[in-house]
């Protein structure tokens, strides 16, 4: 995946803000990144974060020049899925050794299942985010369940 679509993917799961990618963006104009050198580029960058710019259309002027390299891209494609994939099975590791949190991981789960709309790649995960909110501090020792089903994903 290229740096663009790496970037509408994360705006899109809400990974980073708008304001963190026109920062972004604002930094490979002013370095003169001939890669980032077009028209739609540059009216990304000059987007004013301060009145807080609508972050469908940032999505939408990403989208435009992503499809002007990649007439495929699509966020369904295999190619898009797949390092998704390895990404959330990283993290899942990550919570089975305890070193990463069981929120941090369940909000990464909750936004690819509103993203991709309830995949059935993801399994019985996504129904844990709600479940353990108002748990104070879970670890992944005191919910059995939700390790038995990251393994379960792990071993897919």
């Amino acid at each position: 995946m290229k740096i663009l679509e790496r970037k509408y993917l994360l705006l899109s799961l809400n990974f980073i803000s708008c304001e963190i990618f026109i920062d972004w963006a604002n930094d490979k104009i002013l370095k003169n990144n001939y890669r980032f050198n077009s028209e739609k580029f540059v009216e990304l960058a000059g987007l004013n974060k301060s009145i807080h710019s609508d972050c469908e259309s940032v999505k939408k002027l990403i989208y435009e020049l992503i499809i002007k390299e990649n007439k495929e891209f699509n966020i369904n494609n295999q190619n898009v899925i797949k390092p998704l994939l390895a990404l959330l099975k990283k993290k899942a590791k990550l919570v089975i050794q305890k070193r990463l949190d069981i929120f941090s991981f369940l909000e990464i789960v909750d936004s690819i299942n509103y993203l991709y709309k309830n995949p059935n790649w993801l399994e019985n995960l996504n129904y844990f985010y709600s479940s353990i909110q108002d748990s104070d501090n879970p670890t992944i020792d005191s919910i059995p369940m939700l390790k038995n089903e990251i393994i379960v994903f792990l071993n897919k």
